[in-house]
C-alpha cells in the first residue's frame, strides 16, 4: 500500500476569551474587532466563554451573531448560571483543547478567577479590562503597553511576563471611522453654527458612561 498522505496544512490555534461582561459594556465594544480580525483568519479559531448575564442588548447579540451560538454549532458559550465544575467542564472538555485563554476581568465586577485557577489552557493571559497584574501564579501574561505598565520595574510589580504592545494595550473596533473637521475650517464653523456654539466656546466631552455626567463635576 502507499504510504498515508499527510495533512500539510498545520494545526489551528485555538484561542478563548472569557468574560462576564459580553453585553452593553465598554469591553464587548472594544474587542469585538479582535474577535473579527480572528474569525477572518485562517490560521486561529476563536471560542468565547460567556458567564454574565444576557442583557438582551444588541451589543451582546452582535457577538453571538459572529461567532455563532455553541447550541447550533458556533463557538459563543454561556456558561451564566452553571457552577464553577460545570462551567469547568464545559472549558476544559471543548474540542479542540484550548491553547491560549484570555481572562477578560481580572479583579472587577463579576468576575470568577476560580475558572482561572484551574488551568484549562497551556498558555493563560489578563487582557483589556484589568491592566494590572492579578498576583496569580496561574496567569502566564498581561498584555501592556508602556503607558499602563512601568516597564523598568516588571518584575517588581507584575507576577506575570509582559506582552507589550507598541501603542496601545486597549483593543478598539471603528466600523466607521469618525470624520473630525480641522479646527478653523469651514466644515468646523458649520458644525459650531449647528450646534448654537461661538468659535471661541469650550465644549466638555465625556466619553465614558452617560451616569459620571453629575451636577458636581460642572459645579
Amino acid at each position: 500500500y502507499p504510504p498515508k498522505q499527510r495533512n500539510s496544512t498545520p494545526p489551528k490555534l485555538n484561542m478563548a476569551f472569557m468574560s462576564h461582561d459580553f453585553a452593553n459594556h465598554p469591553t464587548t465594544y472594544l474587542v469585538k474587532g479582535v474577535f473579527v480580525a480572528h474569525e477572518a483568519s485562517p490560521d486561529v479559531a476563536i471560542s468565547v466563554f460567556s458567564y454574565g448575564p444576557d442583557d438582551g442588548s444588541k451589543s451582546r447579540e452582535s457577538i453571538v451573531n459572529l461567532l455563532g451560538d455553541s447550541s447550533h454549532g458556533g463557538s459563543f458559550y454561556d456558561i451564566h448560571g452553571k457552577s464553577n465544575l460545570e462551567a469547568l467542564k464545559t472549558i476544559c472538555d471543548h474540542d479542540p483543547q484550548v491553547d491560549i485563554i484570555f481572562d477578560m476581568q481580572g479583579y472587577t465586577l463579576g468576575t470568577r478567577p476560580e475558572l482561572m485557577a484551574n488551568r484549562c489552557a497551556k498558555v493563560q493571559v489578563n487582557f483589556l479590562a484589568f491592566p494590572g497584574t492579578s498576583g496569580a501564579s496561574f496567569m502566564d501574561y498581561i498584555i501592556v503597553d508602556q503607558y499602563v505598565a512601568s516597564i523598568e520595574r516588571a518584575d517588581e510589580e507584575f507576577t506575570e511576563k509582559l506582552a507589550i504592545l507598541p501603542r496601545s494595550y486597549q483593543a478598539n473596533y471603528f466600523v466607521d471611522p469618525i470624520s473630525i473637521p480641522e479646527r478653523g475650517s469651514l466644515e468646523w464653523k458649520a458644525l459650531r453654527h449647528r450646534e448654537n456654539l461661538s468659535e471661541s466656546s469650550f465644549v466638555f466631552a465625556n466619553l465614558n458612561k452617560v451616569d459620571k455626567i453629575d451636577p458636581h463635576s460642572f459645579s
